[in-house]
């Protein structure tokens, strides 16, 4: 599994960077930013070569599963409030923004595991 994790990630950066590059001059009138402060995601936009700002969204991110149809609906929905959550401490009036937000979620047998609070409760977790 983890060697397939790689050649998707290694295809999603070539086609993400191939479609940059022709969208480079576009890109330079408008301010990218990530919705997130998470490494991992600082780290892939960076690979790909894109400048873009960080900004830590104010969100509750423990949203009841059971509101949501599936899994990836909760995870759009947690994304969501990310990307709004930034929006709205942007002044839009003054500059053209591209707010990307992202959430991840660990699921197993339809168990929804959340985020671990310590490297012990991680550990237990996988355990």
């Amino acid at each position: 599994m983890l060697k397939y994790y790689h050649v998707m990630k290694a295809i999603f950066n070539i086609f993400l960077s191939a479609m940059l590059c022709s969208l480079d001059k576009d890109l330079k009138s408008i301010d990218i930013i990530l919705a997130s402060t998470s490494p991992r995601r600082k780290e892939i936009l960076g690979n790909i070569g894109l400048q873009f700002s960080s900004i830590c969204p104010d969100v509750e991110e423990s949203l009841p599963s059971e509101n949501f149809q599936s899994i990836p609906a909760h995870i759009e929905a947690i994304a969501k409030l990310k990307v709004d959550a930034v929006v709205n401490t942007l002044d839009i009036s003054e500059r053209n923004y591209v707010v990307i937000g992202a959430d991840t979620m660990v699921c197993f047998e339809g168990c929804i595991f959340g985020k671990p609070s310590s490297h012990v409760d991680a550990v237990n977790i996988l355990i």
